[in-house]
């Protein structure tokens, strides 16, 4: 099962290094914090740029998730693995679902191409085909786009994504 363990934002990449270092490897299958590419302008010229895309948050797959908590408890700097009261949190399938469907092997979310008809977003291409329900709203300028995703018991979480709109029709 995936769980989900809550880091210093902006630390992912080096806490993800920490518990690759510190846990017993048969007490995790994966680790992972996905990632979603940002197009952005540099010197005039649009490059895409990885982002997190649930900064603070590390995803780890266990069926030992007693035994790798207190492991993790060794593994400094690291925050918790989010639970309710005594019992830990695994994600649900709708949640394991999404997260594997829109990130590549490299656990990144591609850029998405659409058009905009009768102030509707259309998908045409990327990981975003056929989730247009999800968008929220979208920045044509910045090149990117906020989901509304459902995420834990009932609530839903925004992250944004990269989203070139070509036209609007």
């Amino acid at each position: 099962m995936w769980y989900v363990i809550q880091v210093y934002s902006g630390r992912e990449k080096y806490c993800e290094n920490l518990i690759r270092n510190h846990v017993e490897r048969q007490l995790m299958d994966e680790c992972r914090f996905p990632r979603y590419l940002e197009p952005r302008k540099k010197d005039g010229i649009w490059v895409s740029e990885e982002r997190i895309l649930f900064p603070g948050y590390i995803f780890i797959k266990s069926n030992y998730i007693e035994d790798l908590f207190f492991q993790l408890k060794r593994v400094p700097r690291m925050t918790k693995i989010l639970r309710m009261e005594e019992a830990f949190i695994p994600l649900n399938a709708a949640e394991e679902a999404f997260i594997m469907q829109f990130t590549n092997e490299d656990q990144v979310v591609e850029v998405s191409k659409g058009v905009i008809q009768n102030k509707k977003v259309k998908v045409l291409s990327g990981p975003l085909v056929g989730y247009e329900g999800l968008i929220r709203k979208v920045d044509r300028h910045k090149r990117y786009a906020w989901l509304d995703i459902p995420f834990g018991e009932g609530k839903n979480i925004n992250v944004r994504v990269g989203l070139e709109i070509i036209k609007a029709i």
